[in-house]
Order: structure tokens, then sequence, then C-alpha cells
């Protein structure tokens, strides 16, 4: 399963949780959280990183890249390894 652009409520996030040796989640990230926001509305607050890392931390990231946004793909990329994700 991957999400894209929605946030995990509490409830929903527990039950994953309690659910992930049954389920993987996948993460669309697009690198920065500036990257996040120019391609998906201001959402990189909606999105808890940490959450997917703790729980898929071998599930690969989605990155999504637009035109406003490919000029940092390398720095996306780094973004996103230096908060645990490969």
């Amino acid at each position: 399963m991957v999400l894209t652009g929605g946030p995990l409520y509490d409830a929903m996030k527990e039950w994953f949780k309690n659910n992930k040796r049954r389920i993987v989640l996948g993460l669309s990230y697009d690198g920065t959280d500036e990257m996040q926001d120019i391609n998906r509305t201001k959402s990189s607050s909606l999105v808890d990183k940490k959450f997917f890392y703790e729980n898929w931390p071998k599930q690969p990231i989605k990155m999504t890249i637009s035109k406003q946004t490919v000029s940092n793909i390398a720095e996306g990329i780094i973004d996103l390894h230096n908060n645990g994700f490969w």
C-alpha cells in the first residue's frame, strides 16, 4: 500500500503499527520538506516520517520529481538519507 498525500490519523497509525508484520506501507515523500510542500500543496507537516521509519525502516520511499524541484534532487535524497531512509 502506498499512501500519497494524506495524513495518517492516530487510530489508523495504531492499527497499522499493530499489524506491521502483516502489512507494509510505502511512503511517498518528495525529498526535503520544502520539496514536499512545492509538489504536494504544503503537506510536509501532515506526514509523520518518523512513524514510517520506525515501523518499516527498510521500505523504500517514492520520491516524485517536478520541474520545480528537479534542481534539488541530490539535496532531497541526502535529506531523506539523513532522516534514516535509504
